[in-house]
């Protein structure tokens, strides 16, 4: 009976970890990228056909740090989806902003 409680309560546990609070998942091909801005240094890029995305970003962009871990392969894998054209990807996004829009927290190819 212990075990099964530790084994469900760690289930639980790992769980509500795992997900950040107020997160937004959203899927679809790159529609814009914006590698570069000449006072914020993020990587900015919007998804086809996603509106209302939450937090709430300005023209529903989504901003990547340049200096979080892994944003030059984030990056490539956002170029890959915009050239290819029909290859999707998906975007989490948490309640934090990012230069100012919604920050993605993982994209996933």
């Amino acid at each position: 009976m212990n075990r099964r409680l530790l084994a469900t309560g760690v289930a639980i546990l790992a769980g509500l970890t795992s997900i950040p609070a107020a997160s937004a998942t959203y899927t679809a091909v790159v529609s814009q990228i914006q590698p570069n801005h000449e006072t914020l240094d993020c990587i900015f890029f919007r998804l086809s056909g996603v509106t209302a995305i939450s937090p709430a970003s300005p023209g529903d962009w989504f901003a990547i740090p340049r200096d979080s871990a892994g944003a030059m392969e984030t990056f490539a894998v956002l170029l890959t989806s915009r050239t290819k054209g029909n290859i999707a990807v998906t975007v989490h996004t948490s309640n934090a902003t990012a230069c100012g829009y919604a920050q993605a927290i993982a994209v996933i190819m």
